[in-house]
């Protein structure tokens, strides 16, 4: 099965002219305008940092290049931090990054899309939306699950899925992972699991459909993914009928209808756009995704039955990430039961309040098969995932230099320049030195380009990298793995919803006497190291 659009494609993409465009950065919003209002607002999936959002002013599921865009920060916020922080204070602050300004949208979308889960720290390949609160200074404008379903529903369906689920409307458009507001105690487990299973199985459908559906991410006039379509089936199949929201997303033939009405969507917009159509999905992997969903669904559903501490509801996420890795990268993977299976015992979930713990390469490890019984293996295999090789503390002055997996299908080199701030400062700026050469397209290819942001330590073992391409800035995380017996450093490199794993022979080393970090693409093209 395809996989999803990779690292390098996206970023040359952006290259190739998608970006070209984007005169309304972040950075440079127009913030002396006299109709500019700040909108504040937090991004939960758990809570999403250095995700994009944007208020999409003609509503058409797409980041326009005019349209008002900020990043969220490390807690999820935007405009105004957890902690009161008003990032639109000061435009030129770091902070202001973190500023969404409106421009008389009243009533408009906001959405959110890339990004990181907070807990996991695996890259958000989902799309959430809100419609924009009234008088936005003061007011917090939650992005989730539930919001974005409700964004494609009449008030009459949310009122009839609210009081199905038990509780209000206002309650389902409320920000269930703040275990501060007390007020939502008695009611915070049913909107998570509502959450986890609208976003979960979705994301499954859309990656099934993505991965047919290829345009969808390599063409600028549609969106880089399915998502925003599957949500809207998934509205679509709820709204004027009597249905239990939970009871529906543990249902195969509930999905079934959702993944066949949001191909037909998507094949409808692929023809309106004059895109060349590939086949229909196989009716049996449309039986099969329907029933793996609808399995994952009921999981989730059954894993907040009890009141659950902040530790354990983290926990509980990165269960359901790892069985909705495996969904993702390939639904008919029956080693997804397994991770179904230890998403449901205790003495895994309790493993998994380790924060440390390397959940992507996890995913990797519970095989077909596997004795979910043994606890004792089990416990062994999460323990040999908790990542324990740590950045250096300081890392101002010096460079990282690599390639990615030789087993990559796009081979890509890369040198990073970690600069700015004192010693063992914790944030500072960034020079990336790239090489791509892709496997399809020549014309992409380039033998090194140089790309300037910033950097922020997010904790022992993650970077968090803001990385500008074409006066857009982009998200991005550079994560420690392991330092191997040979003194290999092994990391992951990410871009949006593309993992890659990189290795650096030298690992973290200062910069040599006289040497100079490049000024432009030809000083990189020196030092960038060619791929395996």
């Amino acid at each position: 099965m395809a996989m999803r659009t990779t690292i390098f494609s996206r970023l040359i993409f952006m290259l190739g002219g998608v970006l070209l465009v984007a005169a309304c950065s972040p950075e440079v919003q127009d913030s002396g305008s006299a109709n500019a209002q700040a909108v504040a607002g937090v991004a939960l999936d758990p809570y999403l940092m250095n995700a994009t959002v944007y208020i999409d002013t003609n509503n058409n599921a797409m980041l326009d290049s005019w349209e008002p865009r900020a990043l969220t920060d490390e807690d999820g916020y935007f405009s105004v931090g957890r902690d009161g922080t008003d990032y639109c204070a000061d435009s030129a602050s770091e902070n202001y990054k973190y500023c969404l300004l409106s421009f008389d949208s009243p009533r408009a979308i906001i959405r959110v899309i890339g990004g990181y889960d907070s807990v996991t720290e695996e890259p958000f390949s989902g799309e959430l939306s809100t419609r924009m609160s009234e008088g936005d200074g003061a007011a917090t404008n939650v992005l989730s699950p539930l919001t974005t379903l409700m964004s494609h529903m009449s008030d009459t369906a949310v009122n009839t899925l609210a009081s199905h689920l038990g509780v209000s409307a206002d309650q389902m458009g409320s920000d269930y992972f703040n275990y501060n507001d007390s007020t939502l105690d008695s009611v915070r487990g049913t909107l998570m699991s509502a959450g986890f299973q609208t976003m979960k199985t979705a994301d499954v459908i859309a990656a099934a459909l993505d991965n047919n559906y290829d345009a969808f991410g390599d063409n600028s006039d549609l969106p880089a993914t399915t998502i925003g379509t599957v949500m809207q089936s998934i509205a679509r199949q709820l709204d004027g009928q009597d249905n239990d929201l939970s009871n529906a997303l543990s249902d195969s033939v509930f999905h079934q209808s959702v993944l066949q009405q949001s191909e037909s969507t998507v094949r409808h917009n692929l023809s309106d756009k004059d895109v060349t159509t590939p086949a229909a999905l196989d009716t049996g992997l449309v039986v099969q995704v329907a029933a793996q969903s609808g399995d994952l669904g009921a999981t989730v559903g059954q894993m907040f039955r009890t009141t659950v501490t902040e530790s354990q509801a983290a926990a509980r996420a990165r269960a359901i990430e790892l069985a909705a890795i495996k969904l993702r990268e390939d639904p008919q993977d029956s080693s997804a039961d397994e991770a179904l299976v230890l998403a449901q015992q205790t003495g895994f979930l309790n493993s998994l309040e380790n924060g440390d713990v390397d959940v992507k390469n996890l995913a990797s490890a519970i095989s077909d098969g596997m004795d979910t019984s043994d606890s004792s293996a089990i416990t062994s295999m999460v323990n040999d995932h908790i990542i324990t090789d740590y950045l250096p503390d300081d890392i101002i002055g010096s460079k990282l230099s690599g390639t990615n997996n030789p087993d990559a299908k796009d081979k890509g080199g890369a040198v990073f320049y970690f600069q700015g701030g004192s010693q063992g400062a914790e944030r500072g700026e960034l020079v990336l030195c790239l090489r791509f050469d892709s496997a399809n397209n020549d014309e992409h290819d380039t033998t090194g380009a140089r790309f300037t942001g910033r950097w922020s330590r997010l904790n022992a073992y993650t970077l968090i990298l803001d990385i500008k391409i074409a006066g857009s800035g982009q998200s991005s995380m550079l994560k420690s793995k392991r330092l191997d017996n040979n003194g290999v450093r092994h990391f992951v490199f990410d871009y949006n919803d593309d993992q890659g794993e990189w290795q650096s022979d030298i690992d973290f080393s200062p910069l040599a006497s006289g040497e100079a970090v490049p000024s432009d693409d030809a000083g990189c093209k020196l030092v960038v190291p060619e791929p395996q």
